[in-house]
């Protein structure tokens, strides 16, 4: 019940002096909005950009995944590609350049490039909108030169994007050529070994040489018997002094020593294998060939990857699409003397109406 009366007397004494406060607030809220003409007007410029359709770069490793149905564009296309627009905008070699081009430090009276470069970010503004596309607001004080000035914005977000893409096109070539040219060194390296591994073991082709020795070894051995049953049947019918019983002898001791040199791989033929060896070579030609194979397939590769990084390295296009591009503003963006004004009444009414409550203590304790 108490509560209720301070509450109504509260009221009355609020009414009775609602002259006092009406005018107050009148005074105060008329003095702002006076006040607000002297403030400097601000314009704001604003443009709006898209990320690229595709970027075979940035998304070369993405493509595979997305040809097995899964839609990864939204994900990993557009947002990463507006994260670094952001970074950039906000990065203090794109602020520095502008600040340099427009002799912002002048203009916002500062001494060192620092201050203004962080009174440039307050006035460049950016924002992701709804749809995943950039929003970019520049305020500035110059109704003629804001929408200059964020053009130039755009110039520089572009140029530093494409330096960067092609940056990382070059060191990407570079990075191939070196690749590429080890890959062939070992294809060499390995040709050579191979080569020269053949040459020594003077191997031709291990099968074709294995067969012609063998059929060699068959060839002599049979020639041998033929000559040993030869010799014992001329043993029977002739003398041993006979010169035909000696030539049979001759011939089957040349037959064979050629058989025992063939089978013992004594045989100075470059046609003709060591036969026990030949395991061992055929695991090291073996060998070689895999290593060949394997650098010769990974040369396979790379040659595409090669060539994409110098189609990077040399693309110079536009990095986004511009959708709304920036214009020159024809009202001011602030002050904005309507909500100036409505904070005003407000807050002069708040004071009036505490004053009017604080005399009312003050001349009750007068009067106690």
């Amino acid at each position: 019940m108490s509560n209720k009366k301070e509450y109504y007397s509260l009221w009355n004494l609020i009414w009775q002096r609602k002259y006092f406060i009406i005018l107050t607030v009148f005074i105060i809220s008329s003095v702002t909005v006076g006040l607000s003409f002297f403030l400097p007007k601000w314009y704001k410029s604003r443009t709006v950009i898209l990320a690229p359709t595709s970027d075979g770069s940035a998304l070369g490793a993405m493509s595979a995944i997305g040809n097995l149905g899964l839609n990864v564009g939204g994900i990993f296309g557009s947002n990463e590609n507006m994260f670094r627009y952001i970074t950039i905008l906000n990065s203090r070699t794109l602020q520095e350049k502008v600040v340099e081009k427009f002799n912002l430090k002048q203009k916002y009276e500062c001494e060192y490039i620092e201050d203004a470069t962080q009174k440039l970010s307050e006035n460049l503004t950016n924002e992701i909108g709804d749809e995943n596309q950039l929003i970019i607001n520049m305020l500035d004080t110059d109704q003629k030169k804001v929408d200059e000035m964020l053009n130039y914005v755009l110039f520089c977000l572009d140029s530093i994007n494409i330096n960067l893409s092609t940056s990382r096109g070059k060191l990407e070539r570079k990075f191939m050529e070196g690749r590429i040219e080890m890959v062939m060194d070992s294809i060499r390296f390995y040709g050579n070994k191979l080569a020269e591994f053949q040459k020594d073991k003077n191997i031709l082709s291990i099968p074709d040489q294995v067969k012609i020795g063998v059929e060699n070894i068959a060839l002599l051995q049979s020639q041998v018997m033929i000559k040993e049953i030869e010799y014992k049947v001329a043993l029977k019918s002739l003398k041993e002094n006979d010169p035909r019983l000696i030539v049979l002898k001759e011939e089957l001791n040349l037959l064979q020593k050629k058989f025992n040199e063939q089978e013992n791989h004594q045989n100075t033929s470059n046609v003709f294998l060591d036969l026990e060896k030949i395991p061992e070579w055929s695991v090291k030609i073996e060998e070689y060939k895999r290593k060949i194979e394997y650098y010769t397939t990974l040369l396979r590769f790379l040659g595409p990857q090669y060539e994409q990084s110098i189609l990077e390295e040399r693309k110079d296009i536009s990095t986004f699409q511009i959708l709304d591009r920036p214009n020159q503003p024809n009202k001011k963006a602030k002050p904005k003397r309507l909500l100036i004004l409505i904070a005003a009444m407000v807050l002069s009414t708040l004071i009036s109406m505490y004053y009017v409550y604080w005399r009312e203590i003050v001349k009750d304790k007068k009067l106690t």
